[in-house]
């Protein structure tokens, strides 16, 4: 599979990372110079280009991708903004990193129905952790079913 991941934030940069481990070609997106520069080795390829300027963003092979995976999450403008552009240039499937239920709502209006809530997840993850002892993780499969990875203690036959 062929991503673009823009914002290389912690999320963006840990998607990127672990989608190229799973042995995905990556573009990945930022502005800042410095972040480029930082993962330059270990992504497939990174671009230092403003995402929210039409003339950049069509310079990306973006029609030839699979996914693009806008990772933005401190600026709510520059996330929607990106993402109009990715749906004018005719993305085939778009995944937004959301903060407020107002951004989804505004994401869906533009026909956008795949988003990521990475704060509210890790906050669920951990809260079903501490909510029963000797958990290691959990996953909430649906209101009635969750699954749990348990330690299992030593016999003591």
């Amino acid at each position: 599979m062929k991503c673009t991941v823009i914002g290389l934030g912690t999320f963006g940069a840990s998607l990127a990372h672990l989608l190229v481990k799973l042995g995905h070609e990556v573009i990945a997106v930022d502005q800042r110079l410095e972040v480029v520069d930082q993962y330059k080795h270990s992504i497939t390829h990174v671009v230092a280009l403003d995402a929210t300027k039409k003339e950049a963003i069509e310079q990306l092979p973006i029609k030839e991708m699979d996914t693009a995976i806008v990772g933005i999450g401190e600026n709510e403008g520059a996330n929607i903004m990106v993402t109009a552009l990715l749906k004018q240039l005719g993305v085939k499937r778009i995944v937004c990193r959301v903060i407020s239920p107002l951004q989804q709502i505004v994401l869906e209006a533009m026909d956008v129905h795949e988003f990521v809530y990475p704060e509210a997840s890790s906050a669920e993850r951990l809260a079903l952790k501490l909510d029963l002892p000797g958990v290691i993780d959990a996953f909430q499969i649906n209101p009635n079913y969750r699954l749990l990875e348990i330690g299992v203690p030593q016999t003591v036959c």
